[in-house]
């Protein structure tokens, strides 16, 4: 962090502190200080690791194998994913500069964008992908924690709607600690999703080195239309 940038957050700390007296102001509206933020660096790291695993991603990388056959060569999927990243972070932390230097809420920063009441409108084209997206992932990750059962159990529990309610309970209980569990949730799981994915690694490369040498890595792939193509489609998801 640059002595100029601590010098502004610390200038925050003091306007906040005045700001905070003040009446008839949501306490959600107020800017954070820097000692009053819950999420780190280290945090926002871990946060991101967890999110790059999701079903799109995997949908979309095996997409990319066609009758067997990898559109793109490992080199290429990588060089695209790389591109599609490259955008995508320095849009987000341009679009997330003002909050980071401030310490104002986003909706304060949809605010100033688009007023109250455009705020409002620009808040449900968020919300509202965000709520069916949740269910939807919610539904996935229920699917998944029956298989777990049935595995634990032999067979005997084999109940999907069940599992699906026990992770909403879950995700609810978390909600209500706020950031403070996100942040853990997100470090612990990251984590292991990361030791998870290292352990599928080496066992593809054992089992099926000569396939996946063969059918992506010496693949002849294309820099045309498909490549550019993968690059939107990794950005839009």
């Amino acid at each position: 962090m640059t002595l100029q940038m601590r010098e502004n957050l610390e200038n925050n700390d003091t306007k906040t502190a005045e700001f905070q007296h003040g009446a008839g102001v949501d306490e959600s509206l107020i800017p954070k200080s820097a000692t009053a933020r819950t999420v780190g660096p280290i945090d926002y790291m871990f946060m991101w690791l967890g999110d790059g695993v999701n079903l799109g991603n995997m949908t979309l990388g095996s997409s990319l194998v066609v009758a067997g056959v990898a559109t793109l060569n490992i080199f290429q999927t990588f060089v695209a994913a790389i591109i599609a990243i490259g955008i995508i972070s320095a849009v987000f932390s341009l679009n997330d500069r003002l909050g980071y230097r401030t310490g104002i809420p986003y909706v304060v920063q949809l605010r100033m964008s688009f007023g109250i009441k455009g705020c409002v409108v620009s808040s449900l084209l968020r919300g509202i992908p965000a709520i069916i997206w949740y269910g939807f992932q919610s539904w996935i990750g229920g699917t998944a924690l029956n298989e777990i059962g049935k595995i634990v159990t032999g067979g005997s529990f084999d109940n999907i709607f069940a599992c699906f309610v026990v992770l909403q309970v879950v995700q609810i209980i978390l909600s209500l600690y706020g950031f403070h569990a996100i942040k853990w949730v997100e470090s612990v799981i990251s984590t292991v999703i990361l030791l998870a994915l290292l352990y599928v690694f080496v066992v593809l490369l054992n089992s099926h080195s000569a396939v996946i040498a063969e059918k992506w890595v010496h693949a002849k792939g294309t820099w045309g239309l498909p490549f550019f193509a993968f690059i939107m489609m990794f950005m839009g998801n």
